[in-house]
């Protein structure tokens, strides 16, 4: 891996970026000046400068440097997760991951077939990351890797994406949810491939990427920028927040935008910081290390700061402010000595516990109510196993990926190529060397005495690591999340037999907007809460409040008269209720209420054909063509029902007994 450029940062006003008023305070003292103590649990009163990244300060870094030593901070920060990260890289087998190529390289810019090939290899690389970040939505990384390789065999250009058909791309998404992605990456590549400018070739700055790509937000836009093009731009997803927000210990409402716009500030500053150069720099300012530093803290919330943390495989528990804390409690317990603290330098003594001017405390942190009731109704249990203790939530071992199925050897290969970036000088210190404090640092001197040596601490026992994952664990602060809406709806499989022809089922198509967007459905008819509000006229929706109950097959029938325009009632004739199915969404519960219809082909054809002329997009299809339509998960499940039953009836059985399934799909 050659070694990455790092142009000196852009420190002018104009270079600078916007940042949240807390933060602002936090960064108005520079890495040569001390961090804030810790707070202590339960009261931790803190102000806004307390949130300032102990990763930016040179002195957390105890277990590595020297206090007093003369540092560059761009030989420390980030170093630890780095390594980590190179070790655990590929342990979950992600194909979109792959070698930065470097727009510098002179193998690629002296020539113009050498330009050329740049260009097709940054145009692969960004469309095959910006792929996968839009399947990364909601969807686990296990899920995603198959659909992944299935699109990009499928379409491996984005230049044979945008020709593609809008429905094979529904087709190939089926199963991720929230199809609405799918559309927009297909309208989005034939809007960039169509573009006199990009002509195919994603745009390298977050601000051009969220403003000319579809469905790219702040977030995918920083990944692309940062992770392709080597430019030091942040990101922001829910591991990365739940990264920051326990390394700040920012205890405060996550749908807050003061929180968000503080998160984000703290994400920019570490990018930078670790890079060596701002996003605002030359466009010559770019490295590979944006891109492993982004990912290496979306893997770190993905597999050891988790929502049950496991904090004694984190690589930089040393810099983060609820790991303290945690400690602090531990402390308070007998059940870790001052001494042993990752950070001892940090650490508040109790004779050194104060509390905050009222104007000068943090306004953004909620209080800790009900602190050491709650606690220890949801501890934190640690297991030992051969491979180390394992994290898990009442006593259930939770499987700790980090290192696993990384050789030794590609290890050292990996952390070597990236010494290369961090320059290895000649005041690195190991466990035996004193800690030589500055001269101003005259607050933390008592606590140095007697243990000047004592540079890397113990272990924590089981119970003190377990006092202090339970307190990690308490961050992010918890919204409580509203109630799940209900809603009922009744699903026809509408048949038609014609002695001429295989049976058809008619499907019709959903808005190219909203939920399920652009998917087929059969027709269903959606059974309205008293405050729903619907046009009068939408054939697709029967409200409660204007028609009095009736039975479902009642009903349906209505529906499906009115539907396919018969004038006389029997003319469709109801095979029965196929069962009912629940189907949960993220945000919705829906009931849905199966009937089978068969109308004869050979007396109405007119009459059913004129239902392709309604409102929505309707065809009938062959069996065969249901099959490989592209129908959510809901409509597949109510498709096997009537499926079933007719296999059933063949063998002489009666109908299948359906069970009150629930399938999460976000």
């Amino acid at each position: 891996m050659p070694s990455p450029s790092r142009p000196k940062p852009n420190t002018s006003a104009k270079g600078a970026p916007s940042s949240s008023p807390a933060l602002m305070a936090a960064s108005s003292v520079g890495p040569s000046h001390w961090p804030v103590m810790t707070a202590v649990p339960p009261e931790r009163h803190h102000s806004p400068r307390y949130h300032e990244p102990l990763l930016l300060h040179p002195q957390s870094h105890r277990e590595r440097k020297a206090a007093g030593a003369s540092l560059d901070p761009s030989d420390l920060l980030g170093q630890d997760l780095l390594l980590w990260y190179a070790n655990v890289a590929d342990t979950r087998g992600m194909p979109w991951r792959q070698k930065w190529v470097s727009p510098n390289e002179e193998q690629y810019v002296a020539t113009t077939a050498g330009r050329a090939n740049l260009r097709e290899l940054l145009e692969r690389r960004a469309y095959e990351v910006w792929i996968s970040e839009i399947m990364l939505q909601q969807t686990r990384v296990a899920t995603v890797i198959s659909y992944w390789q299935s699109w990009t065999s499928r379409w491996p250009t984005i230049q044979a994406l945008a020709a593609a058909s809008p429905d094979d791309v529904l087709s190939a998404w089926k199963g991720l949810g929230y199809y609405s992605r799918a559309t927009r990456i297909h309208q989005a590549a034939q809007a960039i491939v169509a573009d006199p400018e990009l002509k195919g070739l994603l745009p390298a700055t977050a601000q051009d990427l969220e403003k000319k790509v579809a469905g790219v937000g702040r977030y995918t836009a920083g990944a692309i920028s940062s992770i392709v093009f080597g430019r030091a731009e942040a990101i922001l997803d829910g591991n990365v927040s739940r990264v920051l927000s326990r390394q700040l210990a920012l205890y405060a409402n996550p749908k807050s935008k003061m929180t968000t716009d503080l998160l984000w500030d703290a994400a920019q500053k570490l990018v930078e910081g670790v890079a060596g150069f701002s996003k605002s720099d030359d466009e010559r300012a770019v490295s590979e290390v944006p891109g492993l530093w982004n990912q290496a803290l979306m893997e770190l919330g993905s597999t050891v700061c988790t929502p049950i943390p496991n904090c004694g495989g984190c690589p930089i528990r040393s810099t983060c402010r609820a790991y303290a804390e945690g400690e602090q409690v531990a402390v308070d317990r007998g059940l870790l000595s001052t001494a042993d603290v990752v950070n001892s330098l940090l650490a508040a003594r109790p004779d050194e516990r104060h509390t905050e001017d009222l104007e000068d405390l943090c306004q953004l942190c909620e209080p800790f109510s009900a602190y050491a009731g709650q606690e220890e109704q949801d501890v934190v249990k640690v297991q030992d196993t051969k491979e180390g203790p394992k994290t898990a939530a009442n006593g259930k071992r939770k499987k700790d990926t980090a290192g696993v199925g990384t050789s030794a050897k590609k290890a050292r290969a990996q952390q070597s190529s990236l010494l290369v970036h961090f320059k290895k000088r000649s005041h690195d210190t190991t466990q035996d060397d004193a800690v030589r404090p500055e001269k101003d640092t005259h607050k933390i001197e008592p606590r140095l005495a007697g243990s000047a040596t004592a540079l890397t601490p113990r272990a924590p026992s089981r119970e003190a690591l377990e006092v202090i994952q339970t307190h990690v664990k308490r961050f992010p602060f918890k919204v409580r999340k509203a109630q799940v809406r209900e809603e009922k709806c009744i699903v026809c499989i509408i048949e038609t037999r014609s002695s001429a022809k295989a049976s058809r089922y008619l499907l019709e198509q959903r808005p190219d907007k909203g939920l399920l967007a652009s998917l087929w459905e059969f027709p269903t008819l959606t059974l309205s809460l008293p405050d729903s509000h619907h046009d009068d006229d939408d054939e697709n929706h029967l409200s409660t409040a204007r028609d009095p109950p009736a039975s479902h097959t009642t009903q349906a029938t209505k529906f499906v008269q009115r539907l396919l325009k018969l004038p006389q009632a029997g003319r469709a004739e109801h095979s029965g209720p196929l069962g009912t199915l629940t189907h949960v969404f993220s945000h919705m519960k829906l009931e849905m209420n199966v009937h089978h219809f068969s109308v004869s082909g050979d007396e109405d054809e007119g009459r059913i054909e004129a239902a392709l002329v309604s409102k929505a997009k309707r065809k009938w299809c062959t069996a065969e063509e249901v099959e490989a339509a592209s129908i959510g998960t809901g409509m597949k499940r109510c498709w096997e029902l009537l499926s079933t039953r007719d296999t059933s009836a063949v063998r002489g059985k009666s109908g299948p007994q359906v069970k009150d399934r629930k399938m999460k799909r976000k």
